[in-house]
C-alpha cells in the first residue's frame, strides 16, 4: 500500500502510470530501488521534506539582500530585519485560485501553481508609526529642555 499522506489515498485517485503486474518487472524495480543511496541512507533524507519553506525564505532574502551588492553591517542588519518582517507577514497568504503552467518541451507535465493574494506591507506602516512616535518623544524632550533654559534666563 501507499503512505497515509499519499495522494493515492484520495477518493477517486487514478494512477498516471500503468501498475506493474509482471513478477519479473516487480523484482527488477525493487532491485533498482534498493540499490539507491536514498534507500540505504534514508535517515539522511527524512528531514528534507519541507525545504520549500527554506527556499522560499532565501528567495525573500534576495529581494532585500542582493548577492551583487556589498552592504555595510548596519545596512545589512536593517535589510535582513525587513526581509524577516516581510516574510512573517506574507508567508501564509491565501490563494485566490490555481493556474496550470505548461512546459513547451514537456507538454505531458502540467505544474499547478497557486495564484496568491497581493502582498501586504503593514510592517512598513508599523515601522513608520514607531518612528514618528519616537520622533515626537525626542522633540518633546528637546522642547522641554529649551523651555527650562528660557525660564532660567529671566
Amino acid at each position: 500500500g501507499c503512505h497515509n499522506e499519499s495522494r493515492c489515498r484520495l477518493p477517486g485517485y487514478v494512477p498516471k502510470r500503468k501498475l506493474l503486474s509482471d513478477p519479473a518487472a516487480i523484482r527488477a524495480l525493487e532491485g533498482a530501488l534498493t540499490r539507491t543511496s536514498i534507500y540505504h541512507y534514508a535517515a539522511h533524507y527524512c528531514r528534507s521534506r519541507d525545504t520549500y519553506w527554506i527556499e522560499s525564505f532565501n528567495h525573500q532574502l534576495l529581494t532585500y539582500l542582493s548577492k551583487r551588492v556589498h552592504f555595510g553591517d548596519d545596512t545589512f542588519v536593517i535589510r535582513m530585519n525587513l526581509a524577516v518582517l516581510d516574510w512573517n507577514e506574507n508567508v501564509q497568504r491565501a490563494a485566490t485560485s490555481h493556474r496550470v503552467y505548461l512546459n513547451a518541451r514537456r507538454p505531458d507535465r502540467q505544474a499547478p501553481s497557486r495564484v496568491l493574494r497581493p502582498k501586504t506591507f503593514n510592517f512598513v506602516e508599523h515601522i513608520w508609526e514607531a518612528y514618528v512616535h519616537l520622533n515626537k518623544q525626542c522633540t518633546n524632550v528637546v522642547q522641554g529642555d529649551e523651555e527650562e533654559e528660557g525660564s532660567n534666563d529671566d
